[in-house]
């Protein structure tokens, strides 16, 4: 399965690539004919996305741009697959569980053991009645704890890798930072603005 979403996001990638298609944008756009304004909206958002990609930039730096998004595919697919095979097992007493519903303990009960109950804190259909319900606090972090912790020790080489190419990219691009990269073609549209309203 994960050759299976590599294949496809290498395809996805090259597709992004069709100078074609760019070019034809962007000779249209350069007319600056007279648009509705959605449909002029659509333009420049459109060719904002392909300068996103590097399609306004020398071949040579166009080919380096697509082998850094093909590489950032593969991390990302890797990250992702490390978390969905991992497993953060738990195991609590009865007492430690106090609070959870019934249908719950019955699920977790571990067989021939008079009071132990075992899980994966991973999953949110388990995490989820123990932060709602649990009257314990020790029991609420230690689930959360373990739950943020899934495939950390072979996730954080993948993540700082990750963070160095997204820098190299933006800076390629002519971003300050994949922030600046990210957020242009949404609402907020830069960092700055982000960071005033969590202020």
């Amino acid at each position: 399965a994960q050759k299976v979403v590599e294949d496809y996001d290498k395809w996805e990638i090259e597709q992004s690539y069709r100078k074609d298609i760019y070019t034809v944008v962007k000779t249209y756009a350069d007319k600056n004919e007279h648009l509705a304004p959605e449909d002029q909206r659509l333009v420049e958002e459109t060719l904002k996305g392909y300068k996103q990609l590097g399609l306004h930039l020398p071949e040579k730096i166009q080919e380096k741009v697509k082998k850094i998004k093909e590489e950032l595919s593969k991390l990302e697919i890797e990250f992702s697959e490390n978390i969905k095979n991992t497993q953060q097992t738990v195991q609590f007493t009865k007492n430690q569980l106090d609070g959870v519903p019934q249908d719950y303990l019955d699920k977790w009960k571990v067989k021939h053991k008079k009071d132990l109950y075992k899980f994966d804190a991973k999953l949110y259909s388990n995490y989820s009645p123990i932060v709602k319900n649990a009257n314990n606090e020790n029991t609420r972090k230690k689930v959360s704890i373990q739950r943020m912790q899934t495939a950390m020790k072979e996730n954080i080489p993948i993540l700082q890798k990750v963070v160095e190419k997204r820098a190299t990219l933006a800076k390629i691009l002519g971003y300050d930072s994949w922030a600046h990269l990210k957020l242009e073609l949404k609402m907020a549209k830069n960092p700055k603005t982000v960071m005033d309203f969590l202020n």
